[in-house]
């Protein structure tokens, strides 16, 4: 038991440390070497816990998504997903900045997806209900996949030229593609 709280200690404080450096600097900047020095442990503490910086990053944003998915209520609608996803990523320097690199931006997308696929799929499944129809499982996967797509990428859109949007205005937007495209598809099958 000691060993587990210890290791969950480290991960942390190497977690803090990181989130401290990417307020002022991108992910692929930041070094283990630096991290390490912060964090005052040696090389091999580290990669005992993460193979990387990168992997440090995804251990930290897993644990981001499971505090905001318990945030999320699964009663509220795509609009209140939308605006949290939104927030979140302006609220979070640490996080923009790891949009520098293909790696780092793939791990925000992957966290935003997250953080959206399952609003996305109770809403239609909701709407399955409401219009008394029962869509295949591959098309239900599609439609979800596809308007997750479209969200992310706006979002991180927006957040890469923050000065280009008005981000009230893209959640209007977002949530009204989202709504208008799935409501048209229940009324056209």
């Amino acid at each position: 038991m000691k060993h587990e709280i210890n290791s969950w200690n480290t991960k942390h404080m190497l977690a803090e440390k990181l989130l401290s450096l990417l307020e002022k600097k991108q992910l692929s900047k930041i070094t283990v070497s630096e991290l390490v020095t912060l964090c005052d442990i040696n090389r091999k503490t580290f990669y005992y816990h993460f193979t990387d910086v990168y992997d440090l990053f995804e251990w930290y944003l897993n644990g981001e998504l499971e505090k905001a998915i318990a945030v999320i209520n699964p009663l509220d609608n795509f609009d209140s997903a939308i605006t949290y996803a939104m927030n979140y990523m302006h609220q979070n320097t640490s996080l923009r900045n790891c949009i520098d690199t293909p790696l780092g931006r793939d791990k925000i997308v992957q966290f935003l997806n997250k953080n959206l696929y399952s609003k996305a799929f109770d809403i239609i499944s909701m709407l399955e209900k409401r219009y008394e129809k029962n869509l295949e499982p591959d098309f239900k996967e599609f439609i979800v996949i596809s308007l997750m797509r479209i969200t992310v990428l706006s979002i991180i859109d927006a957040i890469e030229n923050p000065n280009d949007y008005d981000m009230e205005q893209m959640k209007r937007y977002l949530s009204d593609v989202f709504e208008a495209s799935v409501e048209g598809l229940f009324r056209k099958i």
